[in-house]
């Protein structure tokens, strides 16, 4: 069984990630919101395509708030989080 399978993630931090893809992208058929969950050794990364919807208003970004303050607690140190091009990327070591 690979590590990845036995790897602790902070509570709801799945969640959280892929909530946000949802909520923060543009869906539709001709734009599909794909989200990729791997596990590569000891790490877990969660990748979506970057759709952005345009706000009008302050986007407070609670969710990768949250998430990060939790990963300095428990881990000291922070999610890793990538915006390449299309896709943005999340990871927990």
């Amino acid at each position: 069984m690979m590590n990845y399978y036995r790897k602790k993630i902070p509570y709801l931090a799945l969640q959280l990630v892929i909530e946000n893809a949802i909520k923060h992208n543009i869906t539709t058929v001709a734009q599909p919101l794909e989200i990729l969950i791997e596990g590569n050794g000891n790490q877990i990364t969660v990748t979506n395509t970057y759709q952005p919807l345009q706000y009008s208003e302050n986007n407070v970004q609670f969710g990768t708030e949250y998430l990060n303050e939790f990963y300095r607690f428990f881990f000291g140190e922070e999610a890793l989080q990538n915006k390449i091009v299309n896709l943005f990327e999340i990871s927990h070591f």
